[in-house]
């Protein structure tokens, strides 16, 4: 049977050609391949359905075709023991007849509901659950996690099977409000990046333990260049190209104390934009990054609204603050908003670490995810992409002999999970888009400075905003390529700026009405 989930598409090709050691062979052998009906399947609740006609049309104008299909419709069509079950065996029914290659639940559990996973871990005393959220159950397409049958999933004798054979990631949404907040972030972050927020990442790392001592820096800087550190290589940030920001809680010894950075800190760094945000630290359902839920609004970080600076990216080792099973978990409100994050990698249960030490079970899945990004070998800069590239490079070490905590890099390969789009394009390098160093959809605006009329020249087919000097949008228009009357007469006097975007080039002029 899983033989029919074997694909010759271009992405699992690309996977293999990387791990092999003798990639010129794969063209010896005879590869069966599937039309490609659609590639991205959005699973929702029929109340919900509407609410992603705009990222569908997205997806199709830069060439992604999509489906939308709803729960009612797969509970009602396709056999199952439990509707997790028919959900599952309805993808498996896709991606084998029309090769899709990415999965968007959306919703929240009450909408599309999540498998538990069990998973021992030998720390202490022990630490054991049997319901770990886990949409690798949606992704990872052989047997059924259950083979004993006992209806305890994801046991080390059911064959878990911990390679994916899709990109699966969830809108956490209970309602059309939280669910028009996704779609427009994941469609306004991959359409009009902010080129200032281009090679800037974030990074943020906090004291794990005093004894042995533990800091998140030392996993963080893991992240940065090529590193064969603890037993397996990867490819990292690359420090020539990019300005590195960051918040370390640092050890003072002696007399031995924390220095320790602040939620204000946090507010600066975060507000003042970033490529993407990684986080080692402590969390819980309704903490994170030292920065509790109660706190956490539209108005916490206004600055990431997607002008000002882009929508934020988060990847975290934090324990728990992914749990979408709680309503409402501190991950779940931090995307769902109408600022601050378009999506986020995160735990559903515990983060692992190794103590006094630069390596552990969330540590490995975080470097490659990070490789699966930079490698150049690879360089996959879809969100969904890099995870399952993750996952697969990390599956051989999950109950590898010797490991610190024995089940600790299967309970993280469980409940690590995208909350976010996982088509979604990252852009984190200014060298993968015309904003850049490319050609610039450049406008010729006359006359300027003007009483309120100008006339706009444009060579390709754009969308424009207008915005105030406080980044408030006052006028917006999609203009195909030619010559157009600009009528500001409505505006008062001053000045403001021009942002031209045309698929992913970009440009800003200042305007001046008089």
């Amino acid at each position: 049977e899983a033989l029919k989930n074997l694909s010759a598409s271009e992405k699992v090709l690309q996977r293999v050609s990387y791990f092999v050691q003798n990639p010129e062979m794969i063209d010896q052998y005879p590869l069966e391949k599937n039309r490609q009906a659609y590639q991205l399947l959005i699973i929702t609740p029929a109340s919900l359905e509407s609410g992603f006609d705009s990222l569908v049309d997205y997806y199709t104008s830069v060439g992604i075709t999509s489906q939308v299909t709803t729960v009612e419709s797969i509970y009602a069509g396709t056999s199952g023991t439990d509707n997790q079950d028919k959900i599952r065996n309805y993808i498996i029914s896709e991606y084998q007849t029309n090769s899709i290659e990415y999965v968007l639940l959306g919703g929240d559990i009450e909408h599309v509901p999540a498998r538990g996973f069990y998973c021992y871990v030998n720390s202490g005393s022990g630490y054991d659950d049997y319901d770990i959220p886990a949409d690798l159950y949606y992704s990872a397409l052989d047997g059924d996690f259950n083979f004993d049958g006992d209806a305890v999933y994801g046991e080390v004798g059911d064959s878990a099977d911990l390679m994916p054979e899709l990109a699966v990631g969830r809108f956490p949404v209970s309602d059309l409000q939280e669910l028009e907040n996704m779609v427009h972030k994941s469609i306004w972050y991959q359409k009009y990046p902010v080129q200032a927020d281009m090679n800037k990442p974030l990074f943020l790392g906090e004291l794990l333990l005093e004894d042995p001592l533990t800091l998140g820096q030392d996993y963080l800087n893991l992240l940065i260049d090529d590193h064969n550190d603890n037993g397996y290589t990867t490819s990292g940030i690359p420090s020539a190209t990019n300005t590195i920001d960051s918040l370390y809680d640092y050890w003072i010894d002696p007399p031995g104390y924390t220095d320790e950075w602040t939620l204000g800190d946090l507010s600066t760094a975060v507000n003042s934009g970033s490529s993407f945000i990684h986080h080692v630290g402590h969390s819980s359902e309704t903490y994170m990054m030292k920065m509790p839920d109660f706190i956490v609004n539209d108005n916490t970080f206004p600055n990431l609204d997607g002008s000002t600076h882009s929508y934020g990216l988060l990847y975290t080792h934090g324990c728990l603050c992914g749990a979408f099973d709680y309503d409402d978990c501190i991950a779940e409100i931090s995307v769902t908003l109408s600022t601050f994050l378009a999506a986020a990698i995160c735990n559903s249960r515990y983060g692992w670490f190794n103590e006094g030490s630069s390596e552990g079970p969330s540590q490995h899945l975080h470097r490659e995810f990070v490789n699966a990004i930079y490698n150049p070998s690879l360089n996959l800069y879809n969100i969904g992409d890099a995870f399952v590239m993750s996952k697969i490079a990390t599956a051989p070490w999950v109950d590898l002999p010797g490991e610190y905590e024995p089940g600790a890099q299967r309970w993280v390969h469980y409940d690590n999970n995208i909350l976010g789009d996982p088509v979604l394009r990252i852009w984190v390098d200014g060298t993968q888009t015309s904003v850049a160093d490319e050609t610039v959809v450049q406008p010729n605006v006359y006359p300027n400075p003007s009483t309120g009329i100008f006339t706009l020249e444009l060579e390709l087919d754009a969308d424009i905003r207008v915005l105030s000097v406080d980044g408030k949008c006052v006028y917006s228009a999609s203009l195909v390529a030619g010559t157009h009357e600009l009528d500001l007469n409505a505006l008062q006097s001053g000045v403001y700026l021009l942002e031209v975007f045309s698929d992913f080039e970009s440009s800003t002029t200042k305007l001046i009405i008089r």
